[in-house]
């Protein structure tokens, strides 16, 4: 979505719901959110796009070094889907299922994920909501290598059926 000016536009959270009937945005309307009501700004980004890696079944963390942040949205860029808010030092709300049990909060509200899957591979966006109603996105894209079927374990277990069915024959 584009302002008057060209510029993209996302969702953020300025309006409280009770303030909110209707949301009207060049000319469309739109219904307001379960969660929250969402105005439009233009994105300004927190900084160039971070590539980060990791190995499937280990950890990775998208580092979020800003300070005085009240919380960060996490959202799955394809599919714009939100599916985690961090807050510095306190917990996170998960509400993506997927992810149960698997991520976790860390200072500055920097997100870890746990036992990386190769379906946590592609591009997250952190929206980070700062004090005096600042707000940037920063953009990640994860790469999952290593291949989920064969962990060291199940290497291990047909190397062994291999050796057991050389010397039974």
């Amino acid at each position: 979505m584009r302002n008057l000016k060209g510029r993209k536009v996302f969702p953020t959270y300025l309006i409280p719901q009770e303030h909110v009937k209707r949301i009207r945005f060049m000319g469309i309307e739109l219904p307001p959110s379960n969660d929250v009501s969402r105005g439009f700004l233009c994105e300004e980004s927190c900084g160039a796009n971070k590539a980060v890696s990791g190995k499937v079944g280990k950890e990775v963390i998208l580092a979020v070094n800003h300070s005085d942040i009240i919380d960060i949205s996490w959202l799955i860029v394809k599919g714009n889907i939100h599916f985690a808010t961090t807050k510095p030092n306190l917990s996170i709300d998960i509400r993506d299922k997927q992810y149960d049990g698997r991520l976790s909060a860390l200072e500055y509200g920097s997100l870890k994920f746990s036992s990386l899957t190769k379906e946590d591979e592609g591009e997250y966006k952190a929206d980070i909501r700062y004090a005096e109603e600042k707000h940037c996105g920063q953009r990640y894209v994860l790469q999952v290598s290593g291949n989920p079927s064969l962990s060291p374990v199940s290497c291990m277990v047909v190397v062994a059926l291999a050796i057991i069915s050389i010397f039974s024959e």
